[in-house]
């Protein structure tokens, strides 16, 4: 893989895992509705 592939598959996994960790602040945050 050549760097800048790397680099922005680096990104989209940092994406990925900063939506996660925002989904699980916003479930932490508000009560459970279950």
């Amino acid at each position: 893989m050549e760097k800048a592939d790397l680099k922005d598959h680096v990104l989209e996994e940092n994406k990925k895992e900063n939506v996660f960790a925002y989904q699980r602040l916003i479930c932490n945050k508000s009560p459970d509705p279950k």
